[in-house]
């Protein structure tokens, strides 16, 4: 009965087994944390899975997996889901004991300052492997890491370069198809769109 109680318990604060902590894909891991802390209030397992991914792709060496993990963690820890848990976090921590509940968005500045130069590491190993598709979303994802902070000059130059990497893509691979919003006809368009949300001058 005891263990059938502790499991229930288990359940009601969100940690129950999840399908994804099987997996050894970490993107599906990211992407089901970010389901289960923005659309679920379950931010317990999505802190596992997010560490999870982490340590599959610091382990693979993959600098541009090991930046978008800094940045799930960085909107982890700033979610309402997180605030939600108050009690549990104060009394309990969090994965990375260094984080506190009152210093958590500190902390995720932090991971979103990790992330970016997790980004402008792949950069470069992305350039030489002529991966422009890739390419371009690490330059747009620089570009909004650089908006939260704080570096809107070099947010700007950063969605130049998405752009010229989406060129550069197109150019290689004429038959690609980019995913991008559906209120956009082009991914130019949708780069462009988000330059000028982020204040920048043409």
């Amino acid at each position: 009965m005891k263990v059938i109680r502790a499991a229930l318990v288990a359940c009601l604060l969100g940690i129950c087994a999840d399908v994804s902590a099987a997996t050894t894909d970490p993107l599906a891991k990211l992407n089901d944390a970010a389901v289960l802390f923005g659309r679920q209030d379950r931010p317990l397992p999505a802190e596992r899975l997010i560490f999870d991914a982490l340590m599959i792709y610091l382990n693979n060496g993959d600098s541009h997996g090991v930046a978008s993990a800094y940045r799930e963690y960085a909107d982890f820890l700033r979610s309402s889901a997180v605030a939600k848990f108050e009690i549990y976090y104060r009394k309990r921590g969090f994965i990375d004991t260094s984080i506190t509940f009152d210093n958590r968005f500190e902390k995720a500045r932090e991971f979103l300052g990790k992330a970016l130069e997790n980004y402008e590491r792949a950069a470069p190993e992305l350039q030489k492997a002529e991966r422009y598709d890739a390419l371009t979303n690490v330059y747009v994802n620089m570009a909004w890491l650089r908006v939260d902070l704080g570096q809107k000059d070099q947010a700007c130059l950063d969605f130049a370069r998405a752009l010229e990497a989406y060129h550069l893509n197109i150019q290689q691979t004429p038959s690609a198809r980019p995913s991008y919003p559906r209120q956009f006809s082009s991914m130019s368009e949708a780069i462009a769109h988000e330059r000028q949300r982020a204040g920048c001058i043409e």
